[in-house]
């Protein structure tokens, strides 16, 4: 049986163990949106794939959509940030927000470049309000947060009534993602 081998830039904002030795990468990705794909032998030391798959790393994943799961074949042109930890915690905030919301595999190239401003600019003062704003946009364009007028453009430091606000909205997503 024939499968179809996709290639796509894509980010990994979240990964698990699976089984003895192989992992469950979610990838963030320009074609497919949010997929889980499983990678053979991706804990092994003696893996390719095993540096390829970390958090927070970039690149070009070739996959194929199997029986019932999406698998990992190749990783190219791989970038993995480097990140002071607060930082590591407010991307990992980003994430987590995107794997709760995303459902399914919707193309959503528009959050996926979200993501990649998000990983090019590590180095940039106040990154955790930054990151913050960029939460804050991603749930507007999902449709769970109303900016009613507010513009999140600006890169500015933030007065902590703000930051507080936008926490606030952030909760308030999660509540009505529940209902």
């Amino acid at each position: 049986m024939s499968y179809t081998t996709f290639r796509s830039p894509a980010i990994v904002i979240a990964h698990r163990p699976h089984g003895e030795s192989d992992r469950v990468v979610t990838l963030l990705t320009q074609e497919h949106g949010v997929i889980d794909v499983r990678v053979q032998s991706a804990r092994k030391y003696t893996s390719r794939l095993r540096y390829g798959t970390q958090f927070l790393s970039q690149g070009i994943f070739e996959y194929i959509q199997a029986r019932h799961t999406w698998r990992l074949i190749g990783v190219h042109d791989t970038i993995n940030p480097t990140l002071a930890i607060t930082d590591v915690a407010s991307v990992a905030a980003l994430f987590r927000d995107i794997t709760y919301f995303v459902q399914g595999q919707d193309p959503c190239p528009e959050i996926y470049d979200i993501c990649n401003r998000v990983l090019q600019a590590p180095h940039m003062d106040n990154f955790g309000e930054y990151v913050l704003q960029k939460r804050i946009e991603v749930l507007h364009y999902l449709g769970y947060i109303d900016l009613a007028g507010d513009s999140l453009d600006s890169i500015e430091i933030l007065s902590p009534e703000i930051i507080k606000k936008y926490h606030q909205m952030i909760l308030n997503a999660y509540q009505v993602s529940q209902m």
